[in-house]
């Protein structure tokens, strides 16, 4: 009987991220829709570095063409169910309770109206978002690596 050669498995390389280029370049749209601002950019470079699928700007209850209705930024597919994430920023969001409180209604109703279809929001704001290497960090410590 002869015997087979083992062949040499390669294994993929995987791709170091260059934090320095990745914020040079960062992308001004994802899935075919204008990037808002660099936080939204950078969670989107993350993710994919990460290995996450994802939607972006998901709209839900009629999106801003409807009274009530609401743009999430990103709907991670995290398992065992989908995960909404909010990029928040202190410009937008920030420190007049009015519209603090118009985003925590917001995602309560989001909570309310999915559970258990999807999980609890998520929030990410702008400070944990100062470069790309953040975002890694930031969205790793929330959701892993999904390779």
């Amino acid at each position: 009987m002869r015997k087979r050669r083992r062949r040499k498995v390669e294994l993929p390389k995987v791709e170091k991220l260059k934090y320095a280029e990745r914020e040079e370049n960062l992308p001004t749209s994802i899935m075919g829709l204008p990037v808002r601002s660099k936080e939204e950019a950078r969670v989107g470079v993350a993710l994919g570095f990460l290995g996450w699928y994802f939607r972006y700007q998901f709209r839900i209850f009629g999106g801003s063409d409807f009274r009530g209705g609401q743009i999430i930024d990103y709907v991670v597919y995290t398992v065992p169910l989908p995960t909404p994430l909010y990029v928040q920023s202190q410009y937008w969001h920030g420190p007049t309770m009015v519209r603090g409180s118009k985003d925590k209604l917001n995602q309560a109703r989001v909570k309310r109206a999915m559970s258990g279809a999807w999980l609890d929001p998520r929030e990410v704001w702008d400070y944990q978002l100062t470069s790309v290497e953040h975002a890694v960090n930031t969205l790793r410590d929330m959701f892993g690596r999904n390779l």
